[in-house]
């Protein structure tokens, strides 16, 4: 019996984005809302990224592996590792703030035939002055200037036995923890504080300079506050390729959870800043269960085999054949209920539906009938309502999962000697080989009532089938 430890530790220091130039602007919540610029002749981290650097990012890491039996291995680790910095496209990206960007829109009236501006001329430098542009009209982007870097807690614990000479069992936990994740919302949205004597809500927004009439900027703020959980159960069957084949199966049952949600997944702002508990709900990336199998099946015919063992012409046709699969199954993916915005908080916030009842009841999971003409749907429009004047939908983000997914892969491949060192192989292929088709989410929007639960789209493609001609050599 043997139990070996391997431990690590290592301490880094992850300062934020800076520009070679310092042309980078920081909002600043003083005086009603204003854009602070890095300070000419600065040199330190915090004075030329606009944010204080983290020293605080301990990684330590720590594993273990015991062999209980000459057939049982027991395994596990503990490790901690840090995302230095998120890119979300522009989102929060202070190098694209004003005076450095300036973001106009030149357009002609309509019957007029009077040129806006000649190219030859160059663009009108009033439409480049950015100080002549109110923060109130344009998108002004932040990030925490204290904010930390976020981190993933990963651990793993898991028994693998050998059940025969070329057969492995294995089976083990995996958790990954997320903190201080990027997490990007409207600052400056409108905070619900009353309604008034006809029932109309009563609306303050937060920053003075950044709000004119019905005119509010789109505060898009990056802070460091995103949590997230993902624990699941793995199991794994292998098989080496012995006996001419070869085999692998495994299933995963896990959740994932987050109060935060990239850009690059879409719906990614939150519904109101001033509550943020309900954001906290299923990932957008929640695959419940996950089923894989792969196999391999070399022929028992021709060289080796059971039949036609001997070097003949016969054994050189119908020998040398393999067959190939890929199976996977899994649940699908969440999706969330939206609806009309009825806040009256400025835009540039989520607006989810009012869950008043069971989405599936009455629903059907028949594709010829959820599907657009047929005569069901996925999710029952009268299990949701849009929110009030004034309110709040009170479903949470990625609240539904949509249809799972089914695919088969087959090849067939067949290999032609040559020489001792050189050999002919060709390739059959087919992906999707039964043609069938996965579908992707419902329409979600309970403001389109007449498409709301029909499904208009797959998400994979019609069966492909690849030939293909290999020299081994």
């Amino acid at each position: 019996m043997t139990a070996p430890l391997l431990v690590s530790t290592t301490e880094i220091v992850l300062s934020a984005v800076s520009e070679h130039d310092n042309k980078m602007a920081n909002f600043s919540p003083d005086d009603g809302g204003s854009l602070v610029q890095v300070s000419s002749g600065t040199n330190s981290w915090k004075g030329r990224s606009l944010i204080s650097p983290d020293r605080n990012d301990f990684a330590p890491r720590v594993g273990f592996a015991y062999q209980q039996t000459s057939r049982i291995v027991v395994r596990g680790g503990f490790a901690i590792f840090y995302q230095h910095h998120y890119r979300y496209g522009s989102e929060s990206m202070l190098s694209f703030n004003p005076p450095y960007l300036v973001d106009t829109t030149l357009s002609q009236n309509q019957g007029s035939t009077t040129p806006v501006f000649y190219l030859s001329k160059g663009f009108p430098i009033s439409t480049l002055d950015s100080t002549s542009t109110p923060l109130y009209d344009i998108q002004v982007r932040a990030q925490d200037p204290t904010q930390r870097t976020g981190y993933v807690e990963q651990t793993s614990f898991g028994l693998q036995t050998q059940l025969t000479r070329t057969t492995i069992l294995s089976a083990d936990y995996v958790g990954n923890f997320s903190h201080k994740f990027a997490r990007v919302a409207n600052l400056n949205q409108g905070k619900i504080t009353g309604t008034d004597n006809l029932g109309n809500p009563t609306v303050v927004f937060p920053y003075a300079n950044l709000n004119s009439g019905s005119q509010h900027a789109f505060l898009e703020y990056a802070s460091h506050s995103g949590n997230g959980s993902y624990n699941a159960l793995e199991i794994s069957l292998r098989h080496a390729f012995a006996d001419r084949y070869s085999y692998g199966v495994s299933y995963t049952l896990s959740h994932n959870i987050a109060d935060f949600n990239p850009p690059i997944n879409g719906d990614y702002l939150p519904q109101n800043i001033y509550n943020m508990s309900p954001e906290r709900s299923d990932n957008a990336l929640d695959n419940r269960q996950r089923f894989v199998a792969n196999g391999i099946w070399a022929l028992p015919i021709g060289k080796g085999g059971w039949v036609l063992n001997q070097p003949s012409r016969l054994s050189y046709i119908l020998g040398g054949w393999q067959v190939n699969t890929i199976v996977t199954l899994q649940t699908g993916n969440p999706f969330t209920i939206t609806a009309n915005d009825m806040s009256e908080t400025g835009g540039h916030n989520a607006s989810r539906a009012n869950g008043i009842g069971d989405p599936f009841s009455g629903a059907t999971k028949d594709p010829s009938k959820y599907v657009s003409g047929g005569t069901g749907f996925y999710i029952n429009p009268a299990s949701y309502s849009n929110p009030s004047v004034g309110q709040f939908g009170n479903t949470r983000p990625f609240s539904v999962h949509g249809p799972g997914f089914k695919n088969i892969d087959l090849s067939l491949f067949k290999t032609f000697p040559i020489t001792d060192r050189m050999r002919t192989e060709f390739r059959a292929e087919f992906f999707n080989a039964f043609n069938h088709a996965n579908f992707n989410h419902p329409n979600s929007s309970i403001s389109d009532p007449g498409s709301f639960g029909k499904v208009y789209s797959t998400v994979n493609d019609p069966r492909e089938i690849q030939l293909a001609l290999k020299l081994y050599f």
